[in-house]
C-alpha cells in the first residue's frame, strides 16, 4: 500500500521565528513548486521553492521585515537632496539609520512617497546587515553601496541596474537572487565575494558586464525561475531559451564540459574567471565574443570560427594547446595575450593560408613562437 509523503512548509523571519503556522501537506512522489504567502510588513527572500518529493520533505520560506527606520533623504523634482518637506517628491536611502534589524527589506515607499535611489557607500562597513531585499522602485544599486558588509549573507535585488562593486568585499555573502526587473549587471558588481555559492536569475532581459565576479567564487550552477521565457539552464550553465547563445558559465564548475551541439555563440564575458579546464565542442560554434574566456583555467581548446575576437582567451595562464580550424580568416589583436604557457598553435591549413591570416591582425600574442601547419612549421 502506497503512503503519501509528509510535506511541511514553514514561513519564518530571519531569526527562524514562525510568522505563520506551519502547513503539513500529503504529497506524492512528484515535482513540486511552492510560492510564498503574503505577510503584512514582510517580504519573502524566495519567489518559489521547487524540487521532487521522494521522502518526507520540509521547505522554509524566509522573510525580511520592511524597515522604515533606515536613513531616508528627501529628493526634489530635479533629483537633488532636500530637507524642505514641501519640495520632497521621493526619497533616497542614505544608510542604516536607526534600524537594528539585520534582516532588512527596503521599502518601496516612505512617508507616502517612492523610494527611488540608494546612495553610493550607503551601507559601507556595516556589520549589522545579514539579509537585504532591494525593491524595483529603486533604479540602481550604486557603486559600493554594500561595501565591506562583513556579515551580509543573502541579497535579493530587483533594481534595473547593479553598478560596479555594488556588493563588494562582502566576505560572508553566499546567496544572490537577481529579480525580474534587473536589466544590467556591471563589471565587477560582486568583487571579492568569494563565498557566493547560489546565484539565481529571474530576469528575462539581462545584460552582463565583464567579470561580474572578481575573483572566482563557489558558484557551480546558475539557477533561474521555472517559468523564465528568455533563458534556460543546462547542466548549470545559462543559455538563451533557444540554447543558441551561452550567456553565463558558473565560475566554480570544473573539469571538462561538453557544449550542446545546438550552441552557435559564446557571448562576450560569458566564461570570465571560470575554473573549467576544457570545453569540448567550441569548434562547432559560429562566434566567440571578446574576453569570453578571460582568466579561465582552460588548458586546451579547438576553435574554427571565421574571426577570433580581441582578447577572446586573454590571460588564460594554463592554456597550453590550441587547435585552429581552416575556417579562420582573422585573429584579432591580443586574442591569446598573456597566455604564458602557450608557445605554439596547431593550424589545420597551409603555411600560405596562415600567412594570409597573420597579415590580417595577428600580433601581440607574445608567447607564441611557432605555428604548426599541415605542410610544415612557421617560426614567429
Amino acid at each position: 500500500m502506497y503512503v503519501a509523503k509528509q510535506f511541511t512548509v514553514r514561513y519564518v523571519d530571519g531569526n527562524g521565528n514562525d510568522l505563520l503556522p506551519q502547513e503539513e501537506i500529503a504529497q506524492l512522489d512528484i515535482e513540486y513548486t511552492f510560492y510564498p504567502k503574503s505577510i503584512d510588513g514582510y517580504v519573502p527572500m524566495q519567489d518559489e521553492i521547487s524540487g521532487i518529493t521522494s521522502e518526507n520533505t520540509s521547505i522554509t520560506f524566509e522573510y525580511c521585515q520592511i524597515c522604515n527606520d533606515l536613513l531616508f533623504i528627501g529628493l526634489d523634482s530635479s533629483g537633488n537632496e532636500t530637507t524642505d518637506e514641501s519640495k520632497i517628491v521621493a526619497y533616497t536611502v542614505g544608510g542604516i539609520g536607526n534600524c537594528n534589524n539585520p534582516y532588512v527589506a527596503i521599502p518601496s515607499t516612505y512617508n507616502n512617497k517612492s523610494v527611488t535611489k540608494m546612495k553610493s557607500e550607503a551601507f559601507k562597513n556595516n556589520a549589522l546587515l545579514k539579509y537585504v531585499i532591494i525593491p524595483d522602485s529603486i533604479d540602481t544599486v550604486e557603486y559600493r553601496t554594500f561595501f565591506y558588509c562583513a556579515n551580509l549573507k543573502k541579497a535579493k535585488i530587483n533594481t534595473k541596474k547593479i553598478s560596479s562593486q555594488a556588493i563588494a568585499y562582502c566576505g560572508s555573502i553566499v546567496s544572490v537572487e537577481i529579480g525580474s526587473n534587473v536589466e544590467i549587471i556591471n563589471s565587477g558588481a560582486f568583487t571579492e565575494c568569494k563565498k557566493i555559492n547560489e546565484f539565481k536569475i529571474n530576469s528575462e532581459k539581462l545584460v552582463l558586464g565583464q567579470r561580474i565576479f572578481i575573483p572566482s567564487n563557489l558558484i557551480d550552477e546558475i539557477k533561474i525561475n521555472s517559468n523564465n521565457n528568455s533563458y534556460t539552464v543546462s547542466d548549470g550553465v545559462l543559455y538563451t531559451k533557444n540554447m543558441k547563445n551561452l550567456v553565463l558559465f558558473p565560475p566554480n564548475k570544473q573539469g571538462k564540459y561538453i557544449l550542446p551541439n545546438v550552441v552557435e555563440n559564446i557571448l562576450s564575458y560569458s566564461c570570465n574567471d571560470c575554473k573549467i579546464e576544457e570545453i569540448e565542442g567550441v569548434e562547432n560554434v559560429k562566434s566567440i565574443g571578446s574576453r569570453a574566456f578571460y582568466y579561465t583555467n582552460l588548458n586546451k581548446i579547438k576553435i574554427n570560427i571565421k574571426i577570433i575576437n580581441q582578447q577572446s582567451l586573454y590571460c588564460c595562464g594554463n592554456l597550453e594547446k590550441v587547435e585552429l580550424g581552416n575556417n579562420i580568416e582573422k585573429i584579432n589583436t591580443s586574442a591569446f595575450q598573456d597566455c604564458g604557457k602557450l608557445t605554439s598553435v596547431q593550424y589545420d591549413g597551409t603555411k600560405d593560408q596562415w600567412n594570409a591570416i597573420s597579415k590580417n591582425g595577428w600580433n601581440n600574442n607574445s608567447s607564441i613562437t611557432k605555428v604548426i601547419c599541415t605542410d610544415g612549421e612557421i617560426q614567429l
